[in-house]
């Protein structure tokens, strides 16, 4: 009765981990969206 338990923790860990992964590279992507988006502002109020 162990195995199944162990299973689906680890398959539950990883769905987890993927999960964290796809998280941080959204907020990295959104982060550097915002970047450029202020750098273009910055750039548009110098003129």
């Amino acid at each position: 009765m162990q195995k199944p338990k162990r299973v689906e923790l680890t398959v539950r860990a990883k769905a987890e981990k993927e999960a964290a992964e796809m998280q941080a590279a959204a907020i990295v992507e959104l982060a550097e969206a915002t970047r450029k988006r202020v750098w273009r502002k910055q750039k548009h109020n110098v003129r």
